[in-house]
């Protein structure tokens, strides 16, 4: 026998003979309550009244939902410091997503509800000791928390990203915190995608965790974000949270900022403790309360009210909905309503066909109209400027939102500039004329005395006079200009990327040849968008290349504008 079933009879015993004692009759026979699970029911002769021992073992057997009903009341656990989920209110009183979804359910159970705020993890760890009924409070199920919970059906979906202080400028992609100082709350789903433990049932992890990052957990969320704002790396580098987490605390004056897209995305359900005792009853009950609530448009409701987008519904790797400060109206364009877009004047292919970057036809063309649609820009709301290379990347005042001709990004101009994740990496090729020592060129000293021409203000001019070490580089205003001096026998050959390579060598020069793809111990030269300083479009731009890099697109559209053919043979230093 158990010592819980020996503890029960004693405690029935003493009971039975203190009653006998003060001369009082037995108790009377109790409610029949429904077993835990379907049994054939089998007809019994009539019983006498139930003993004290029985009525505790009858007890002990009840189904939760049983408990629940009885009481008139559900008891809760949430997060009083997790904004926008559960927080306390102006009025002192818990208020946000999850309150409003339990305050839901429990009507449509018939109860009252009443909150209970412990620490996280002893909600995550369960043995609750019936302190609380179910916990209502954006909890992720994972492999270790069902080894001592149960959890329903998903209610809403959330993706987890991080964020760094608003005046940060050397974080810009997930691959930059190695190193950092990350903030994050313990025993949360966001500590076991750092520890490369993360299990989720039924989400989806869309990149391994940055290596190199040093955490540091906090009781929740809320806490490390409120550490971050007290500037860009006196307490923390980064935090890692739910989106909807970090959107309301920008969206309430913190100065925070996103890092490249969502690193995962959480189902999120209520759970029940498996040690309180038989729970099969409540759990089917609330798994139909929330599939009414999905049905009936409760949940999108109140994600909606909350979070001002529906996450009540999984959405597919690149199809996720963008932040609030990523729509339309909310961002911070030249014109209202409008993408404004720099060129260069001319423009030449396959970057930009005819000379006509509104067309859509040519590589960069095409990522514009592309990034547009995914910020929810339509076609004829992209509006284009030209400008000269040299003055975009100056320090001078911005007539656009942002600027591409091929600019790659460096130091020395992020500097005066700010840039947006490579939307193209580029190899660099050897173009010569036909016939010339640099035609056969195989290695750096083959181009000890080839005369090069570049374009003035270009990592292409760098490359030749600091890489391949050459002087005396004629330099040119424009890429046409080289062209045009080469076609005159003036320069031998120019360094300019491989796409580039491939129109010059078969439209413009005649005689010209691909002599080689040069060496870049960088694996290639990242080509950004080009914005003013202290641009507030970056993040959301950002956003929107690593979906269309995650989704193919961009391999796409250069597969479609960039591809050459032909062996192409390597020169090496």
């Amino acid at each position: 026998m158990s010592n819980y079933r020996k503890i029960s009879l004693l405690f029935s015993v003493l009971i039975v003979m203190t009653l006998l004692l003060a001369a009082c009759g037995g108790g009377a026979t109790p409610a029949p309550v429904e077993p835990a699970t379907e049994a054939p029911k089998v007809e019994e002769p009539a019983k006498a009244p139930a003993t004290e021992a029985s009525k505790v073992e009858e007890a002990a057997e009840k189904d939760l939902l049983d408990e629940v009903t009885e009481a008139g009341k559900l008891l809760v656990s949430t997060d009083p410091n997790y904004a926008p989920q559960s927080f306390l209110n102006d009025a002192g009183e818990l208020d946000g997503f999850d309150v409003n979804v339990a305050k839901e359910v429990a009507k449509r159970l018939g109860v009252e509800v009443e909150f209970v705020t412990p620490e996280w993890d002893m909600i995550t760890g369960g043995n609750w000791s019936s302190r609380w009924d179910v916990s209502i409070g954006s909890m992720t199920p994972t492999e270790p928390r069902a080894e001592v919970l149960r959890f329903t059906d998903a209610y809403y979906y959330v993706p987890a990203s991080f964020a760094v202080h608003k005046d940060n400028t050397d974080i810009a992609a997930p691959a930059d915190l190695a190193g950092k100082k990350v903030g994050l709350g313990t025993a949360t789903t966001y500590e076991d995608y750092m520890n490369g433990d993360l299990a989720i049932m039924g989400g989806e992890i869309m990149y391994d965790s940055p290596s190199g990052i040093e955490m540091s957990p906090y009781p929740t969320d809320g806490d490390a974000i409120q550490d971050l704002a007290l500037g860009d790396g006196v307490r923390l580098d980064a935090v890692m949270s739910a989106q909807p987490t970090i959107q309301t605390a920008i969206d309430s004056g913190v100065p925070l900022k996103y890092v490249g897209t969502p690193a995962f995305y959480e189902p999120l359900a209520f759970a029940l403790d498996k040690s309180r005792g038989p729970s099969d009853k409540m759990l089917a009950k609330l798994n139909e309360i929330l599939a009414e609530m999905h049905s009936d448009g409760t949940l999108a409701e109140l994600s909606l009210e909350w979070y001002g987008l529906d996450y009540t519904t999984l959405l597919a790797p690149g199809e996720a909905a963008a932040p609030a400060e990523c729509a339309v109206e909310n961002l911070a364009l030249y014109e209202a309503g409008k993408l404004t877009v720099a060129t260069g004047e001319p423009v030449y292919p396959p970057w930009m066909m005819d000379d006509d970057p509104g067309n859509g036809e040519g590589f960069e063309s095409a990522v514009v109209y592309a990034l547009a649609s995914e910020l929810g820009f339509a076609a004829e709301d992209v509006q284009w400027v030209r400008t000269t290379f040299d003055e975009a990347i100056s320090p001078v005042e911005k007539l656009y939102d942002f600027n591409l001709q091929q600019y790659s990004i460096t130091e020395k101009r992020e500097e005066v500039v700010d840039f947006s994740l490579p939307y193209y990496r580029v190899q660099r090729a050897l173009v010569a004329l036909d016939g010339s020592p640099a035609a056969s060129a195989r290695t750096f000293d083959d181009l000890a005395d080839v005369r090069f021409g570049a374009m003035v203000g270009t990592t292409d001019l760098e490359y030749i006079e600091q890489v391949i070490g050459a002087s005396d580089v004629a330099v040119y205003n424009a890429e046409v200009d080289i062209v045009s001096a080469m076609a005159a026998d003036q320069v031998d050959a120019t360094v300019i990327g491989l796409p580039t390579a491939f129109f010059i060598t078969a439209v413009q020069l005649d005689n010209g040849v691909i002599a080689g793809v040069l060496p870049d111990d960088d694996g290639g030269e990242g080509f950004g968008l080009l914005f003013t300083e202290g641009s507030e479009l970056v993040p959301c731009v950002n956003n929107a290349i690593q979906t269309l890099t995650d989704n193919g697109t961009l391999d796409a559209l250069v597969e479609q504008w960039l591809q050459g053919g032909g062996d192409i043979p390597n020169i090496t230093k």
